[in-house]
Protein backbone atom coordinates (compact mmCIF):
# COMPACT_ATOMS: atom_id res chain seq x y z
CA UNK A 1 0.00 0.00 0.00
CA UNK A 2 2.01 3.58 -0.87
CA UNK A 3 0.14 5.20 2.02
CA UNK A 4 -1.21 4.60 5.48
CA UNK A 5 -3.54 5.74 7.77
CA UNK A 6 -1.71 7.25 10.61
CA UNK A 7 -2.56 10.81 11.71
CA UNK A 8 -6.65 9.88 10.01
CA UNK A 9 -5.31 12.13 7.29
CA UNK A 10 -8.86 12.55 5.03
CA UNK A 11 -6.92 11.64 1.63
CA UNK A 12 -5.10 8.55 2.99
CA UNK A 13 -8.73 7.31 4.40
CA UNK A 14 -9.91 8.58 0.76
CA UNK A 15 -7.17 6.31 -1.04
CA UNK A 16 -7.83 3.47 1.31
CA UNK A 17 -11.36 3.09 0.78
CA UNK A 18 -10.87 2.91 -2.79
CA UNK A 19 -8.20 0.43 -2.97
CA UNK A 20 -10.33 -1.58 -0.72
CA UNK A 21 -13.19 -1.52 -3.59
CA UNK A 22 -10.83 -1.70 -5.92
CA UNK A 23 -8.83 -5.04 -4.35
CA UNK A 24 -12.42 -6.69 -4.04
CA UNK A 25 -13.34 -6.23 -6.98
CA UNK A 26 -9.94 -7.78 -8.39
CA UNK A 27 -10.48 -10.53 -5.98
CA UNK A 28 -14.27 -11.04 -6.96
CA UNK A 29 -13.21 -11.05 -10.91
CA UNK A 30 -10.22 -13.48 -10.17
CA UNK A 31 -12.76 -16.10 -7.69
CA UNK A 32 -14.78 -15.85 -10.60
CA UNK A 33 -12.49 -16.91 -13.26
CA UNK A 34 -11.30 -19.71 -11.12
CA UNK A 35 -14.33 -21.02 -11.03
CA UNK A 36 -15.31 -20.89 -14.38
CA UNK A 37 -12.01 -22.31 -14.94
CA UNK A 38 -11.87 -25.26 -13.18
CA UNK A 39 -15.69 -26.07 -14.09
CA UNK A 40 -14.70 -26.63 -17.35
CA UNK A 41 -11.81 -28.90 -16.84
CA UNK A 42 -14.07 -31.09 -13.99
CA UNK A 43 -16.78 -31.28 -16.77
CA UNK A 44 -14.52 -32.57 -18.98
CA UNK A 45 -13.05 -35.08 -16.47
CA UNK A 46 -16.13 -36.23 -16.05
CA UNK A 47 -16.89 -37.06 -19.43
CA UNK A 48 -13.43 -38.86 -19.61
CA UNK A 49 -13.16 -42.55 -19.57
CA UNK A 50 -11.11 -43.74 -16.75
CA UNK A 51 -9.07 -46.29 -15.05
CA UNK A 52 -11.46 -48.57 -12.70
CA UNK A 53 -12.13 -46.76 -8.85
CA UNK A 54 -11.05 -48.78 -6.65
CA UNK A 55 -12.45 -48.10 -2.91
CA UNK A 56 -13.90 -44.69 -2.92
CA UNK A 57 -11.49 -42.49 -4.87
CA UNK A 58 -9.22 -42.70 -7.46
CA UNK A 59 -6.13 -40.02 -8.09
CA UNK A 60 -6.26 -38.96 -11.71
CA UNK A 61 -3.75 -36.70 -12.25
CA UNK A 62 -1.41 -34.78 -9.59
CA UNK A 63 0.84 -32.19 -10.41
CA UNK A 64 3.20 -29.22 -8.97
CA UNK A 65 4.38 -25.91 -9.71
CA UNK A 66 6.67 -23.86 -7.24
CA UNK A 67 3.36 -22.10 -6.02
CA UNK A 68 0.67 -24.95 -5.92
CA UNK A 69 0.05 -28.53 -6.21
CA UNK A 70 -3.33 -29.69 -7.93
CA UNK A 71 -4.78 -32.69 -7.42
CA UNK A 72 -7.73 -34.22 -8.73
CA UNK A 73 -9.82 -37.60 -8.30
CA UNK A 74 -12.50 -39.04 -9.50
CA UNK A 75 -15.10 -40.06 -6.82
CA UNK A 76 -17.25 -43.25 -6.33
CA UNK A 77 -20.62 -41.33 -7.33
CA UNK A 78 -19.69 -40.29 -10.61
CA UNK A 79 -18.03 -36.62 -9.59
CA UNK A 80 -14.78 -35.40 -10.10
CA UNK A 81 -12.59 -33.11 -7.14
CA UNK A 82 -10.03 -30.89 -7.72
CA UNK A 83 -7.63 -29.69 -4.72
CA UNK A 84 -5.14 -27.09 -4.80
CA UNK A 85 -2.63 -26.77 -2.29
CA UNK A 86 -0.47 -23.45 -2.03
CA UNK A 87 2.80 -23.37 -0.64
CA UNK A 88 3.47 -20.81 2.10
CA UNK A 89 7.56 -21.25 3.10
CA UNK A 90 7.79 -24.88 4.00
CA UNK A 91 4.00 -26.03 4.18
CA UNK A 92 1.38 -26.21 1.79
CA UNK A 93 -1.84 -24.78 2.80
CA UNK A 94 -5.22 -26.47 1.42
CA UNK A 95 -6.76 -23.53 0.38
CA UNK A 96 -9.04 -24.37 -3.04
CA UNK A 97 -11.41 -27.42 -3.42
CA UNK A 98 -14.06 -27.68 -6.01
CA UNK A 99 -16.33 -31.19 -6.98
CA UNK A 100 -18.89 -31.32 -10.34
CA UNK A 101 -21.41 -31.20 -7.54
CA UNK A 102 -21.54 -27.45 -6.62
CA UNK A 103 -19.08 -27.68 -3.33
CA UNK A 104 -16.20 -24.77 -3.35
CA UNK A 105 -13.98 -23.78 -0.77
CA UNK A 106 -10.94 -20.91 -1.41
CA UNK A 107 -8.54 -19.45 0.79
CA UNK A 108 -9.20 -15.47 0.19
CA UNK A 109 -5.61 -14.76 0.85
CA UNK A 110 -4.39 -17.31 -1.52
CA UNK A 111 -7.00 -16.30 -4.18
CA UNK A 112 -4.34 -14.33 -6.59
CA UNK A 113 -1.80 -17.04 -6.27
CA UNK A 114 -4.67 -19.86 -7.80
CA UNK A 115 -5.70 -17.46 -10.45
CA UNK A 116 -1.46 -17.21 -11.32
CA UNK A 117 -1.57 -20.73 -11.19
CA UNK A 118 -4.37 -21.38 -13.77
CA UNK A 119 -2.22 -21.49 -16.65
CA UNK A 120 -0.29 -24.54 -15.44
CA UNK A 121 -3.50 -26.56 -14.58
CA UNK A 122 -4.83 -26.25 -18.00
CA UNK A 123 -1.29 -27.08 -19.45
CA UNK A 124 -1.15 -30.14 -17.01
CA UNK A 125 -4.41 -30.95 -18.67
CA UNK A 126 -3.53 -30.74 -22.08
CA UNK A 127 -1.12 -32.95 -21.49
CA UNK A 128 -2.76 -35.58 -19.65
CA UNK A 129 -6.06 -35.37 -21.53
CA UNK A 130 -5.60 -36.58 -25.20
CA UNK A 131 -8.70 -34.88 -26.55
CA UNK A 132 -8.49 -32.14 -24.33
CA UNK A 133 -8.08 -29.06 -26.45
CA UNK A 134 -10.74 -30.76 -29.13
CA UNK A 135 -13.26 -30.39 -26.44
CA UNK A 136 -12.24 -26.93 -25.11
CA UNK A 137 -12.96 -25.99 -28.86
CA UNK A 138 -16.50 -24.43 -28.93
CA UNK A 139 -15.72 -22.14 -25.91
CA UNK A 140 -11.94 -21.29 -27.53
CA UNK A 141 -14.32 -20.05 -30.45
CA UNK A 142 -16.97 -18.36 -28.08
CA UNK A 143 -14.26 -16.26 -27.08
CA UNK A 144 -13.36 -14.21 -29.35
CA UNK A 145 -17.17 -13.11 -29.67
CA UNK A 146 -17.84 -9.45 -28.71
CA UNK A 147 -20.66 -8.00 -27.30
Amino acid sequence: MSKTLVRGDRMDAQEMTRQIVKGQENLERMKREIFMVVEVLLLIIKGQKGAKRTRNTQKVIRSRSDQCRWEIFSLRDGSVSLRCWVKKGNISINSFSMDTNGNCEIGLGLIETIHDNLPMLVALMIRQFPTFERELEPIIKASTKEF
